[in-house]
């Protein structure tokens, strides 16, 4: 005990003519460290977690930690770590990093070498990267236009993903890096099943009333093309005071090779 702080330390090594783990698990009052390090005929991977029983880490601590003065945060705008962990596979070249955050929520990124599909002697790093953040925000809050849209119906957005990929990865890769992500067992966001382009997809859950209508949105960053964002296809939302907010989609060209969609919102009585 230093400074009313417990640490206990915990170690096992186990040698075997197939296998070699090491583990170790540190315990610093109420955050727990636990670092594994698996060596066999067959793989080499080293996987290191941290858990925090207690307060989320913030900016201040890892300040005070390294004699820094903390900067002032709002704390719902803070670092808030409740748990991270990262595994590194020697023999297969992947690399997986998890964190879980009470304000952002949970993140998963992975790094794994593909083969080129031409050339199989030929591999490149793939980066995926995932975010969800199971938040909800009252529409009804915002300044100026708030209150007007509580006089039609409660419209609120929530379940905020963001799905960024390095470059083009088939659907056996988003199998098997979601499966990485799986298996780190923290319940860390994984990427839509089907093949991804180079790109960033942003997603949300609008909800108006008890109606729960998601929305997303993709954009290419291997071209220079705009993207497009159809909201033509929503259904008609029936509000509890019996109007109807339609989606309308209107196309507009704005120049040569230009794609620019304008949406008008109606109601009916």
């Amino acid at each position: 005990t230093i400074s009313d702080v417990v640490f206990d330390l915990g170690v096992e090594i186990s040698l075997t003519s197939q296998q070699k783990t090491f583990k170790r698990v540190l315990w610093i009052g109420e955050s727990e460290c636990e670092i594994d390090f698996m060596s066999s005929n067959q793989q080499t991977v080293i996987t290191a977690k941290w858990n925090n029983q207690g307060e989320p880490l913030g900016i201040a601590d890892i300040a005070k930690a390294l004699n820094l003065d903390p900067p002032d945060i709002p704390t719902e705008l803070d670092l808030g770590l409740r748990s991270a962990s990262f595994t590194y596979d020697f023999t297969n070249k992947t690399f997986v990093l998890t964190a879980d955050s009470v304000n952002y929520g949970k993140a998963s990124f992975v790094a794994l070498k593909v083969a080129d599909p031409v050339n199989k002697d030929k591999s490149s790093w793939q980066f995926a990267f995932a975010l969800m953040i199971n938040k909800s925000i009252n529409l009804s809050d915002l300044p100026l236009v708030g209150k007007e849209l509580a006089k039609i119906e409660t419209i609120s957005v929530g379940n905020f993903q963001i799905i960024l990929a390095s470059g083009t990865i088939d659907q056996p890769t988003v199998t098997r890096i979601n499966n990485l992500i799986l298996a780190t067992g923290t319940g860390a966001p994984q990427l839509p099943v089907a093949a991804l382009q180079r790109s960033v997809s942003i997603g949300i859950t609008m909800a108006i009333g008890t109606q729960s209508i998601p929305l997303s949105v993709t954009i290419n960053t291997s071209s220079s093309q705009t993207t497009d964002l159809n909201l033509s296809a929503l259904p008609a939302v029936a509000t509890s005071n019996g109007t109807v907010m339609l989606l309308d989609g209107i196309d507009d060209a704005s120049g040569p090779g230009q794609k620019v969609k304008w949406f008008t919102i109606q109601k009916n009585h």
